[in-house]
């Protein structure tokens, strides 16, 4: 090989990278975007992933969608809730933290809280809280992001099966987390 195609192939292979860059980071690359505007919110998906409308609502908590990356993985799932907290004398996210972290009880089930830190998502403040839960041996892996917004707590939620499809996931909740648009419903 000489130098000329050298050259040529470092620069082909720096915009093949370049260009993955762009669209790991770039919420266009998912291609379609979920919207409810009575509720004030959107977020990307890719077309391929199975997304259902769930209309499950309890006492301040709207279960909006759920999405499957991989229809043959139904067993790790993505789930999109909202908590009204305005009934809450407290609106802040270190309340917000306080009550999503769960608390090991000596009972059946085991925690271990993996991460919990207070993040930014967009001009929001957040929670990112990852946890384990052991019952009778078998373990799921869970993780929330908690994005307090117009007194409400937008919750992205990912539960998965195993330690290997959780860290799998992970990045992916964190960029559609990162891509989230919130406005007020």
């Amino acid at each position: 090989m000489n130098k000329v195609q050298k050259f040529v192939l470092i620069k082909i292979t720096m915009a093949i990278t370049f260009s993955m860059v762009l669209t790991i980071g770039n919420p266009a690359a998912f291609g379609i975007e979920y919207t409810n505007e009575k509720c004030g919110i959107s977020i990307p998906y890719q077309k391929d992933w199975q997304v259902e409308n769930n209309d499950y609502k309890a006492e301040n908590l709207k279960s909006i969608i759920t999405i499957t990356p991989d229809p043959d993985d139904v067993l790790t799932q993505i789930y999109i809730n909202i908590w009204d907290i305005s009934h809450h004398g407290e609106k802040t996210i270190e309340y917000v933290s306080k009550i999503f972290t769960p608390v090991d009880s000596e009972e059946e089930i085991k925690t271990e809280v993996i991460q919990d830190n207070i993040i930014h998502v967009g001009d929001f403040s957040a929670q990112k809280l990852a946890y384990n839960d052991e019952f009778e041996g078998f373990k799921s892996y869970i993780m929330y992001i908690n994005i307090l917004a117009y007194d409400k707590v937008y919750q992205i939620e990912l539960l998965a099966e195993n330690q290997n499809k959780f860290d799998k996931y992970v990045p992916l909740v964190e960029e559609l987390a990162n891509s989230i648009k919130i406005s007020k419903p």
